[in-house]
Parts: C-alpha cells; sequence; structure tokens
C-alpha cells in the first residue's frame, strides 16, 4: 500500500494499492454485458437526477447486484477496504449501497469537482474507492483536493482509496474508453 498524502495528527488523504491482475479486471469489465446501463446522475438541490447537458458527470454507470455472480467485484472491495482502513481507522459497518463499474467513453466529460457524502445513504459514506480495470485510455485522470490538487492515473488493477469527504473529480477522457469500479464503505456518520 503506497500512502499518497499523509497528514500529521490524524489522517484523511488517500493511499493506492494493487488489487486485482489485468484478467481479473478485464473480467470485471465483461459484467457490463449482463448489467442494464444507466445514465450517471447527480444529486442537485437534494435530489438525485440525471445531468441533462453532461457537462457535470459524463459516464455510463453499471450497478452491480449482491449476486453470487458478481461476487468477484464485491470481493475486490472488501478487500480495499478492509486494508486501507488500517490506514485511515474509521468504524466501518461495510458496504450497503450497490457497487458501480463506470464507463466514460471519450470524448466524455468526465466528472466536476464533487464530495461522495450527501443524503440518504450518502449521509454514512466515511470510505471512498475507485478501482481502475483499465489504463489504456488518454485523460481521465483522478484528482484529488487537500492541500492543493493532486492528480493520478492509477494502473489497471490499482485502487485508490479516500476519505468521502475529500473533493474530486475525474477529468475529461479524450481517447478510448475508461473503466473502474466505485464503491463506498458506510458507518455512523462523521461529527
Amino acid at each position: 500500500m503506497q500512502i499518497l498524502q499523509p497528514i500529521s495528527g490524524s489522517y484523511h488523504g488517500a493511499v493506492q494499492e494493487p488489487i486485482l491482475n489485468q484478467h481479473e479486471a478485464e473480467e470485471i469489465i465483461m459484467m457490463a454485458k449482463t448489467i442494464s446501463p444507466l445514465s450517471g446522475q447527480v444529486t442537485l438541490d437534494g435530489k438525485d437526477t440525471v445531468s441533462e447537458n453532461f457537462a457535470i458527470r459524463d459516464v455510463t454507470v453499471y450497478p452491480i447486484p449482491h449476486d453470487i455472480k458478481y461476487s468477484k467485484a464485491w470481493d475486490a472491495m472488501t478487500k480495499v477496504f478492509n486494508s486501507s482502513n488500517e490506514t485511515f481507522l474509521y468504524n466501518l459497518n461495510g458496504i450497503f449501497e450497490k457497487i458501480q463499474l463506470l464507463q466514460y467513453t471519450a470524448p466524455s466529460n468526465g466528472y466536476d469537482w464533487h464530495i461522495d457524502i450527501g443524503s440518504g445513504q450518502a449521509e454514512f459514506r466515511k470510505l471512498s474507492v475507485a478501482l481502475a480495470l483499465n489504463d489504456d485510455y488518454e485523460g481521465g485522470e483522478i484528482c484529488l483536493f487537500e492541500r492543493g490538487e493532486m492528480c493520478f492515473k492509477p494502473e489497471t488493477g490499482s485502487a485508490i482509496c479516500f476519505s468521502s469527504f475529500i473533493p474530486h473529480r475525474i477529468k475529461p477522457v479524450t481517447k478510448g474508453e475508461r473503466w473502474s469500479l466505485v464503491a463506498w464503505a458506510s458507518g455512523p456518520r462523521f461529527m
């Protein structure tokens, strides 16, 4: 595990670690063929809505069901959270929302600055993870903002885990397709 940005006192930055090999990542991408896609949603005025002009979030979402045939995706995310929380030390209860398989197809505007804590189930998010399933695209870096902007293009099979209150974005994808798996570990609300 690589700590990307330690902060003295308590830790709220990001960690990056290898989770899957190339073959395992490709198997997860293939799950998209068995799931009905949705347009990416954003929360505006307290309500989830599809972004009409795709300027905020330009992505196709494949929600991963809680089903045995998708256990590889769930196992990968559980491994990330268990390992990463050794650094964060948050009180976590588990993954309660559907994991999302994301496909950004160039030209894509990506996903503008946002945080993952919101209303409803999202108010209990404590850790966010983005697991890269490929790296053969251009653009599409994940950027975190804490004491300045830090951008990364993780290698295939590598996960970036960070506190859900950290502002972040996905830069526009200019060539190819960017595939990732995202999930959130929940626990008692931050006070």
